[in-house]
């Protein structure tokens, strides 16, 4: 546990994640309706939709025909996440759930590394694990930086 400040980071944050799925529309509800992501943008040339997930991050949903060599930028496109985690504003934690059960997704799991540190978990329509956590400590052992 450091008892110094946070370690200097490389960016100010996370400023775009891209995940493929497989069924774009399922994806939308699941993260724009159910979560309210709000859509920022939908592709009209490819399947794509942005939503935003959280100030000045975005979360880019496309199809695997929406990337690739001589499509996505530099012949990229979105990979399988294992594990995708949101900061949540402090004690929402139930209401999130209550979202997300309301949507008729279940949770996955649920974890408490320390009081400090409790999450829950569930599984998007393409089965990548996204954790909403309410922690106030961050991994270095410092007050979590909002």
């Amino acid at each position: 546990m450091s008892t110094q400040g946070p370690l200097p980071a490389p960016a100010e944050r996370a400023m775009e994640i891209v995940l493929e799925v497989s069924d774009l529309e399922a994806s939308a509800r699941f993260y724009r309706d159910t979560l309210g992501m709000p859509e920022i943008e939908r592709w009209t040339d490819r399947p794509a939709i942005w939503v935003k997930a959280a100030t000045g991050t975005y979360l880019g949903l496309c199809k695997p025909e929406a990337g690739g060599p001589g499509i996505g930028l530099f012949d990229s496109r979105g990979g399988a996440h294992i594990h995708l985690a949101f900061l949540v504003p402090q004690g929402q934690l139930e209401a999130i759930e209550g979202r997300l059960r309301a949507g008729g997704y279940a949770l996955t799991g649920r974890s408490e590394f320390s009081p400090q540190k409790r999450s829950i978990y569930v599984n998007d329509p393409d089965g990548n694990v996204i954790e909403f956590a309410d922690w106030t400590v961050s991994w270095e052992g410092l007050p979590v930086e909002r």
